[in-house]
């Protein structure tokens, strides 16, 4: 490959939304391995209570997880809406897009934007079932379920 050519693979490379997302979930993933070995190789009686959770930041967490379920929620309310506006698809994918900023109008941009949200939404909303109070733990458990239903559909849209 001739290095002054940028027509070759080794050089098409463009910056997308969905080459931002590996890395970042990768990063995501070695972070949340490493904070949870602290805790793995311990016996069960050094473990000590968490001082950093306490019960209004799982409040905070609870509500945080319920804002980013409902952002892949909004972008699947909104795709069904274009959808029944046009009858060729290529209109209805041009409208959807038209609501987005340049950057998310790749083929899978939402939908990565989806997965990554509904990620974060399981991960808020498993960690705010310590709750002592029912109303706490039936809301987290509802929005666990519905953003794991949400991110599965996502990843059948990926098919």
């Amino acid at each position: 490959i001739n290095k002054s050519d940028s027509s070759g693979y080794l050089f098409d490379y463009r910056l997308s939304l969905s080459n931002l997302i590996s890395p970042a979930l990768n990063m995501a993933l070695l972070i949340g391995v490493k904070v949870i070995s602290k805790n793995y190789y311990n016996k069960p009686e050094e473990l000590k209570e968490s001082k950093i959770l306490t019960s209004r930041v799982l409040k905070i967490l609870t509500y945080l997880g319920l804002v980013c379920f409902f952002i892949p929620l909004s972008i699947l309310g909104l795709w069904i809406y274009a959808f029944d506006l046009e009858d060729n698809q290529t209109d209805r994918v041009a409208i959807f897009n038209s609501y987005f900023p340049n950057f998310l109008h790749g083929r899978y941009d939402t939908t990565y934007l989806s997965l990554a949200f509904c990620l974060l939404s399981i991960v808020l909303s498993s960690v705010s079932l310590k709750l002592s109070g029912k109303l706490w733990k039936a809301m987290n458990i509802v929005i666990l379920v519905f953003a794991i239903m949400l991110l599965l559909l996502n990843l059948f849209g990926l098919m």
